[in-house]
C-alpha cells in the first residue's frame, strides 16, 4: 500500500513537471510567434504601402476633378474630392487615438525573457498592432470603394465629353458597380491573414491559461 502511494505521488509529480515544461515551451513559442508576426507586418504589410495607395488616389482624384472642372465647370465637381479628404482627416484622428493605447512594457533587468508578464505583454502588443494595421487597411479599402467609382465617372465623362449612356444616374450606378465590387476584394487577403494571426495568438493565450 505504501509503495502504491509512493508510485502515485511519483506519477503526480511527473505530470506536474511535464505540464510545467509544456507551459514553458508554449510561452517560448508565443514569444517567438509574436516576434515573427511583428517582423512580418513591418516587412510584408508595411504601413507605408497603404499610405502610398491612399495619397496616390487622392493625387489622381484631385487631377481628374480639376480637369473636369475646367472642361465642364461647376464647383460641385469638387464635392466628392472634399468628402474624400474629410474622410482621410477623420481616419487620421482615429489612428492617433489607437496609437496612444499601443504601449508595451519592456523587459525588466531581473526578468526572464520568457516570463509570463513579458510574453503576455508582447502578445497583447502584437494584437494591438494587428488592430491598427487592420484599421489602416480598411481605411484605404473604403476610400477606394466609396470614391473610386466617382473618379471613374469623371473619367468616363471626360473621355466621352458627356454623361456616359447619356444619363447621369445610369452612368453613376454602373461606375459604382465597376469600382466598388473590385476594391471590396482587393484588400481581403491581407485582412484575412491578419485575422488568422490574431486568432492564433488568442488561441495560444487560452491554451496557456488552461495549463497554468
Amino acid at each position: 500500500m505504501q509503495r502504491q502511494d509512493q508510485y502515485q505521488e511519483y506519477v503526480r509529480k511527473l505530470k506536474q513537471a511535464q505540464l510545467s515544461d509544456s507551459s514553458d515551451q508554449l510561452l517560448k513559442q508565443m514569444s517567438d510567434k509574436a516576434d515573427y508576426m511583428l517582423h512580418y507586418m513591418k516587412t510584408r504589410l508595411p504601413t507605408q504601402r497603404y499610405t502610398s495607395l491612399m495619397w496616390y488616389f487622392i493625387g489622381a482624384f484631385t487631377l481628374v476633378s480639376f480637369i473636369s472642372f475646367f472642361k465642364f465647370g461647376g464647383f460641385i465637381r469638387f464635392l466628392p474630392l472634399s468628402l474624400s479628404i474629410l474622410y482621410i482627416i477623420y481616419n487620421r484622428h482615429q489612428n492617433i487615438q489607437l496609437s496612444k493605447s499601443n504601449s508595451f512594457d519592456r523587459l525588466k533587468d531581473d526578468e526572464a525573457i520568457n516570463s509570463i508578464r513579458y510574453v503576455e505583454g508582447k502578445v497583447n502588443h502584437v494584437r494591438k498592432g494587428i488592430e491598427m494595421k487592420c484599421h489602416r487597411i480598411l481605411q484605404v479599402k473604403y476610400l477606394y470603394i466609396l470614391f473610386f467609382p466617382l473618379m471613374l465617372f469623371f473619367i468616363g465623362e471626360l473621355i466621352l465629353g458627356k454623361f456616359p449612356f447619356n444619363n447621369f444616374w445610369i452612368a453613376l450606378i454602373i461606375a459604382l458597380m465597376m469600382g466598388s465590387v473590385v476594391w471590396k476584394y482587393i484588400f481581403d487577403d491581407d485582412l484575412e491573414e491578419l485575422d488568422q494571426f490574431d486568432n492564433s495568438l488568442i488561441g495560444d493565450l487560452e491554451i496557456y491559461r488552461q495549463r497554468a
